[in-house]
């Protein structure tokens, strides 16, 4: 569970590091802490300094009620930060068989077919020998350039050192 909490500028914190978070390591890697309020996401005994957020800019991202007070919105930011995630909804078996993604893969196996049916089977690449023949490329394509050759050609690549 994560805690809030308004920074303290007279307590010490711990980093995750380890490292000791003193009011003046705070403020030295932390200035704005000195002239806004700030909030520290600790752990339940208030010892770990795991964030340290504007709490204005914390009340815009979670769209807390202006007319709040800071100690009452620094707690339902905490009630919103510790809700547990929603359940996934529930898809069902067919589903890929709906909506845009299903009308794209229909769209591609009808483009298939268009191009086998004008140029025959062969015209459409096989897509692992494609990536086959580009990794074989790519291949000696790296051969050359470490070999030091100068300048490399290869079916449509021209690297220069």
């Amino acid at each position: 569970m994560r805690i809030l909490e308004k920074y303290n500028a007279d307590k010490t914190y711990m980093f995750p590091t380890g490292k000791l978070a003193t009011p003046e390591v705070v403020a030295e890697q932390y200035p704005a802490t000195s002239a806004f309020t700030f909030v520290v996401v600790t752990d339940e005994r208030g010892e770990v300094l795991m964030g340290l957020d504007n709490l204005s800019a914390l009340r815009s991202g979670y769209n807390i009620d202006p007319a709040l007070s800071e100690a009452e919105a620094i707690l339902a930011i905490q009630g919103i930060m510790n809700a547990p995630l929603p359940e996934p909804e529930p898809q069902s078996e067919h589903a890929p068989q709906d909506g845009p993604l299903a009308s794209a893969l229909m769209a591609l196996a009808d483009a298939i077919k268009a191009i086998e049916g004008v140029r025959g089977p062969e015209a459409v690449p096989d897509p692992v020998e494609e990536l086959t023949n580009r990794v074989n490329q790519l291949e000696e394509l790296l051969d050359a350039v470490i070999a030091g050759t100068g300048t490399a050609h290869i079916k449509g690549a021209r690297t220069e050192p």
